[in-house]
């Protein structure tokens, strides 16, 4: 059901799914975790890491990031999804602190 809503959001800006595999893995894992953070890193890696889409990725990723929990400075997120993306951060963990630090409330 999410991984449709995903493919949805990407069609809307204009992207073309390329792989389908790994939204669908992303479905079946994040339904072992309680925590939006962990849930949101889940689906960043498998739409920033793993690409499913000809174009629209990161922002795709954005908007699913924005389902689970509050943006609170969307720039400041776009940007963290860019680093997570150019330095190829799979690691579960370290998304989830990259998108936890880029979403803390400016002081």
């Amino acid at each position: 059901m999410i991984t449709q809503k995903v493919i949805n959001i990407n069609r809307k800006l204009g992207g073309v799914l390329l792989n389908k595999s790994s939204l669908e893995f992303a479905e079946e894992i994040e339904k072992s975790t309680r925590s939006t953070y962990r849930k949101s890193a889940i689906w960043i890696r498998a739409i920033v890491i793993d690409h499913p889409f000809s174009d629209f990725n990161k922002r795709t990723a954005l908007i699913v990031f924005s389902s689970f929990v509050e943006v609170k400075d969307q720039i400041r997120v776009a940007s963290a999804l860019i680093r997570i993306a150019k330095r190829g951060i799979a690691d579960l963990d370290k998304i989830e602190e990259v998108i936890r630090n880029a979403n803390r409330p400016k002081d």
